[in-house]
């Protein structure tokens, strides 16, 4: 009878999918039963097997996949099928004759394995476990596996059956399919990165946009072939889009319609539309060009079948435009690049040529010029708004002349175009007003545009570009005119300040000079009238008038004296020669004490009107002050319709106070000499006084002693009295002599100290039988006050030993050292004690210590009663 457990295994053998093959069946089949009654039968006792059954037993074992194992109670393999040698890698089943089935088992997991054997001999149940299996090549297998336990009928004999499944062979169908699709997968995977490689390296030898998209067509229809293609590129969201390149139909309709806009994707075309209608067109592919978040531009594909295009399309387009999207941007960034550096070039050009320029005028006609080449235009002119608008430079052919005015008319159109619209920089032909512009620069000119100069606030200013031909002016020629305009107009306002400071450092510079020659004029020795006259046409050369009056107020206030006069005629000095102070223009000035400016000495009805011819003139009359008080008026006469600057009027004031200065200065000059010719009135008095006058007194009064002695008989006392006479008449002939010599005009400044000195000793010491001698040692140069000092000192000493010493030998001796001059008087007369000369009232001496006092000098006298007297004194020069 055919054991129970093969019944199970014919029973299991339904649900195999592969085709075992069992080479040996065990001899004790037939009297075994199983042990798993929910999967094998038991016969009733004492029934035989069916006949066959072992047979048909080993059949479907053949039959089964699952690999199965036979073991005794102690795991040794007692049978198993072909499964069971393919699993473990064996060739055949002899190998496995005297194997445990532990021996096959991973160690890592031998002992899990011996549990499960044991589990199934108790009569448990061990099912579909996973177990790591070795190969007889020494690789590792996972296996599921069931084990179920056996034991005979007589219960002498157990036993253990295992069936085990490969695990890798149950995966290997699904991972065969799957890895054909990946396969397949992969090769259009490649032929993608095959077709965008080629496409990289059309890209990169394609030279412009066009190129590129045309590169990109020809690659996408070798892998989506369609009706027609085209690529459209935007340069600006408001302009309409440009074909880079087509291939088959590309109907109107769909071009009209493109829009940055649009999203990508795929769109069916209805047959009524007229794409549908009059080509035939049911499927539309749009792709959008994106690059860095910007869209470039578009692709459209279109085909007459409908649904032609699918998702896998659109990704194999959207790859296929990103590249074109991104070359696009780089050769606009590139084109950008270039036509920055062709710009920066031309700004630089442009600078170098501005800097260059010397003057104003040679800023203007450079940037004119620079204008006109860089637009490539044939004529160009400049307009700046000074008093009025005037073409400042022109270039090209242009009818109108540099340096002349706009006419009224176009004047007026160019004001009206800068206050209309404040906000541009830019206008073109289209305007009336340039076009009116553009005729007068010339008339065969067909384009133009007027750039506004607009960093110039200070001077408004504009170029006029002309073209032959019409021009339309792009935004990047746009902007680097306005550039080249923004370095034109700073270089025009900063060469305007630079002008307009150099006038104004030449003005100061004449301003000063005029000051400095009108106090050199103001110190000159002459007379007053002299020196006022030459300030007065200083001053007219400086301010640019044509005549000039100074008056003096007199004592009283009431009139004014005509002192100077520049530019007037006779009859007109001798009209103006004496002004009253009340009713004039000129006594406003000074009653007001300010300045008076008529522009029209026409229109005022006093004395200026005879100084006035019949052109319009202006005059301006100024005070002459000096410390707060007004002494005069200085009136100044020049054109009416010339510019009165601020700085002009500052210029007149300070030189009117340099004369009122002058005047005061010659008004204490006069006061000082005649308080000097009184002082000397006075002083030759006293002299005379003191001196002649009492030798003379006495003379008299001896003659008359004499006279009375020749009465009384007495001829030798009259003789007596006599030769006293005669004394006194000699020492008063004397000091006549000396103050003869001091009334007679200085020679000092005249001569020097040195010849003075000899002069003096020479008038004075020589007629007064005095021997008198002058030594000079040294360099005696000194300045003229300090040789005034000198002099006084010698004069002074002189005078002492000539009235009081009766000397008979005077010595002077000036020596000359390094920094300093010494001065000697001395004498061989009775001498004095200087202690007590103060004491007899003379001045003589503390006059000749406060000269030198001032001159920072210093006075020494050494003298004695009998033995002379040594006067020395030095200065420092």
């Amino acid at each position: 009878m055919a054991p129970d457990w093969r019944a199970g295994v014919v029973r299991g053998a339904h649900r195999q999918s592969h085709t075992p093959c069992l080479l040996k069946t065990p001899d004790w089949m037939g009297s075994q039963t199983s042990r798993r009654p929910s999967r094998l039968k038991r016969r009733p006792s004492g029934q035989a097997p069916m006949p066959g059954e072992a047979h048909r037993a080993d059949a479907v074992l053949s039959l089964l996949s699952d690999a199965v194992f036979e073991t005794d109670a102690l795991g040794v393999l007692r049978s198993a099928n072909a499964a069971a040698a393919a699993l473990l890698g064996l060739a055949g089943l002899e190998a496995l004759a005297g194997s445990r089935f532990l021996d096959f088992v991973s160690p890592a997991q031998a002992a899990l394995a011996q549990r499960w054997l044991q589990t199934a001999l108790e009569g448990g149940a061990v099912h579909d476990q996973t177990l790591t299996l070795r190969r007889a090549s020494g690789e590792s297998v996972e296996a599921q596996v069931s084990v179920a336990g056996f034991r005979s009928e007589a219960g002498q004999e157990r036993g253990l059956v295992l069936l085990a499944r490969d695990l890798s062979e149950a995966r290997r169908a699904p991972e065969d399919r799957f890895r054909l699709v990946i396969e397949a997968d992969r090769r259009a995977y490649a032929r993608r990165l095959e077709i965008l490689h080629d496409l990289s390296r059309s890209i990169l030898a394609a030279g412009a946009p066009a190129e590129i998209a045309s590169a990109a067509l020809d690659h996408l229809d070798a892998v989506v072939p369609a009706a027609g293609a085209a690529v459209f590129s935007w340069e600006g969201r408001d302009a309409p889009p440009s074909l880079l390149a087509r291939r088959g139909l590309l109907p109107q309709a769909l071009v009209a319609g493109l829009d940055p806009d649009q999203p990508g994707g795929i769109v069916e075309l209805s047959p009524s539309g007229p794409a549908g209608a009059d080509h035939g067109l049911r499927s539309l592919l749009r792709v959008p060009l994106q690059a860095a978040g910007q869209t470039l531009g578009a692709l459209i594909v279109v085909d007459r079948a409908a649904g032609r295009f699918g998702p896998g399309d659109v990704a194999l387009a959207e790859e296929v435009m990103s590249q074109v999207a991104i070359a696009l941007r780089q050769r606009r960034l590139q084109e950008a690049e270039n036509r920055r550096r062709l710009e920066l070039e031309a700004l630089a050009e442009v600078s170098a040529a501005l800097r260059q320029a010397a003057s104003s005028r040679g800023v203007q006609r450079v940037l004119t010029e620079q204008l006109m080449t860089v637009a490539g235009a044939e004529a160009a002119a400049l307009f700046i708004l000074e008093e009025a608008w005037k073409v400042a430079a022109v270039a090209g052919r242009a009818a109108l002349v540099a340096g002349g005015r706009l006419a009224p008319e176009l004047a007026d159109s160019l004001s009206r175009r800068f206050r209309g619209d404040e906000t541009s920089w830019l206008w073109t032909e289209a305007s009336p007003d340039v076009a009116a512009l553009l005729t007068a620069l010339d008339p065969a000119l067909q384009a133009g545009v007027l750039v506004q100069l607009r960093a110039a606030e200070r001077l408004p200013a504009a170029v006029l570009i002309g073209w032959p031909e019409p021009h339309a002016v792009t935004s990047s020629e746009g902007y680097l005119l306005a550039a080249i305009a923004e370095i034109g107009s700073n270089a025009l306002q900063r060469s305007s300040l630079l002008e307009t400071l150099e006038r104004r450092v030449a003005e100061r510079t004449r301003e000063l000079s005029t000051l400095y020659e009108v106090a050199a004029v103001a110190n000159q020795p002459s007379d007053l009238a002299s020196r006022l006259e030459s300030a007065l046409a200083l001053t007219l050369r400086a301010v640019g008038a044509e005549s000039g009056t100074v008056y003096q107020a007199t004592d009283d206030g009431e009139s004014l004296i005509l002192l100077a006069h520049c530019g007037l005629t006779s009859d007109i000095v001798t009209h103006l020669a004496r002004l009253p102070v009340r009713g004039t223009v000129t006594g406003r000035v000074l009653q007001t004490g300010g300045p008076v400016v008529l522009n029209d000495m026409m229109a005022e009805k006093s004395s200026l009107r005879a100084a006035a011819p019949a052109d319009r003139l202006r005059y301006i009359g100024l005070p002459l002050r000096s410390r707060g008080r007004v002494l005069g008026v200085l009136g100044v006469v020049g054109p009416g319709d010339a510019h009165l600057s601020a700085e002009s009027l500052a210029l007149l004031g300070t030189i009117a106070d340099q004369l009122g200065t002058l005047l005061e200065a010659e008004g204490l000059r006069r006061q000082a000499e005649r308080a000097a010719v009184a002082e000397e009135r006075q002083r030759l008095a006293r002299d005379l006084h003191d001196s002649v006058t009492q030798s003379l007194y006495s003379a008299v009064l001896f003659a008359t002693a004499a006279q009375e002695q020749v009465d009384l008989g007495a001829p030798d006392r009259a003789r007596v009295f006599l030769g006293r006479i005669d004394a006194i008449l000699g020492q008063a002939l004397r000091e006549m002599r000396l103050l003869i010599y001091e009334l007679r005009p200085a020679m000092l400044e005249a001569l020097g100290l040195v010849k003075a000195l000899e002069r003096r000793l020479e008038a004075v010491e020589a007629h007064a039988a005095i021997k008198a001698q002058l030594l000079v040692e040294g360099d005696c140069a000194l300045p003229p006050a300090l040789e005034e000092a000198l002099y006084a000192v010698a004069q002074e000493a002189l005078n002492n030993a000539l009235k009081h010493s009766a000397a008979r030998t005077v010595a002077v001796r000036l020596r000359g050292a390094a920094g300093r001059v010494t001065l000697e008087v001395e004498d061989d007369g009775r001498g004095f004690d200087p202690a007590t000369a103060g004491e007899r009232g003379g001045a003589g001496l503390g006059n000749m210590r406060e000269r030198l006092t001032r001159c920072a000098g210093h006075l020494q006298i050494d003298s004695r009663p009998g033995h002379g007297t040594r006067v020395t004194a030095e200065v420092t020069r």
